[in-house]
């Protein structure tokens, strides 16, 4: 059945519409002359966005280890350097990443969730040619295929040894272990965050025999989110690194500290009246006898026993022993020091 409308009811409409492009255009006009920017809140890439420099001076440590690590390993020369940090979707990295893609997933505890570690195929294959006795310059077609189990268990090896390194670089900040999960071959099967979490990626520049590779540390960001604190405050990145000649200065310091000694050759106690009515010619009997040990007491805390004498031409003490706990107990009564 057709329904047709009454020009009244066309009238209404018009003026309905009308309205709203003025109020539309009116808020316009409103805000025009104001500082006023259009937030996306799907969006977290301005959140966190150059936010970080901790997380970059985390991982230019890390490349400094990595570089010796795999040199070693290798027993060539390598070089590794950050080659830069960005801030990307999830869903829309993994689609770009190609096939094969050599992906380990680990675990940061006692942060919360998974992060991956991403081997490029030059490497994959330049490590396994070189570990085999090549010069690992050689071009491999790799489309298409997997990895076979040797391959895959050498670059194994490198990401244990990766993740090593990855431990001590984030030590002075904060202590997070690394524990490795498992590898996948197909980067479509990794669905550790939603698609719209945004992805920190760490590209480490590798150079192995005058060819150019490349490894990818990818952390989501809700994993670091805890330390946000840490990671947002450059101020924590002058205590990466620990300075031995400031701890031997403060510890040189701390040694010529001058300390106060006593020695007590005798101890009582009196009751205040006697002590009104002392006179000279007095005699007060002490707790100790004429042979036992004196209290060597240091910052006024008895440390030692020892016997008085003298020593050069000055009066001394010889430390005989270290005071007993139970004999603490007992001086603490006794004495008018701190114990």
């Amino acid at each position: 059945m057709n329904e047709v409308l009454t020009q009244e009811e066309i009238n209404s409409l018009i003026k309905g519409l009308s309205e709203t492009d003025i109020e539309d255009a009116a808020l316009e006009l409103e805000l025009k002359g104001k500082n006023i920017k259009k937030y996306d809140l799907s969006n977290q890439e301005r959140i966190v966005r150059g936010r970080m420099p901790t997380v970059e001076l985390i991982h230019d440590r890390f490349a400094r280890q990595y570089r010796t690590t795999l040199s070693k390993f290798l027993s060539r020369t390598c070089f590794a350097n950050v080659a830069g940090i960005e801030l990307v979707k999830f869903g829309a990295f993994m689609k770009k990443l190609p096939l094969p893609s050599s992906i380990h997933i680990y675990r940061m505890p006692p942060l919360p969730g998974y992060a991956f570690l991403i081997v490029s195929a030059p490497l994959v294959f330049g490590a396994v040619e070189i570990l085999f006795g090549g010069t690992g310059s050689g071009r491999v077609k790799v489309e298409g295929r997997e990895y076979t189990p040797i391959e895959n268990r050498l670059v194994g090896k490198l990401v244990l040894l990766a993740l090593d390194n990855l431990k001590d670089a984030w030590a002075p900040v904060h202590p997070v272990d690394f524990i490795y999960v498992r590898s996948e071959f197909n980067p479509l099967a990794i669905a550790i965050v939603p698609p719209t979490e945004v992805l920190i990626v760490v590209n480490i520049e590798i150079e192995l025999d005058q060819e150019s590779t490349s490894l990818q540390i990818c952390i989501p960001y809700s994993t670091i989110d805890p330390l946000k604190h840490k990671l947002t405050t450059s101020f924590q990145s002058t205590r990466l690194e620990i300075d031995e000649t400031i701890k031997d200065r403060i510890a040189n310091i701390l040694f010529e500290a001058p300390a106060e000694i006593r020695v007590q050759v005798g101890y009582g106690k009196i009751s205040l009246s006697r002590l009104m009515t002392l006179e000279t010619g007095d005699v007060i009997q002490l707790k100790n006898a004429p042979g036992d040990e004196s209290v060597i007491i240091i910052q006024d805390k008895p440390k030692f026993f020892g016997i008085t004498g003298v020593y050069r031409g000055y009066k001394a003490v010889k430390i005989t022993r270290k005071i007993p706990d139970a004999d603490l107990i007992k001086l603490k009564n006794d004495l008018e020091v701190q114990v």
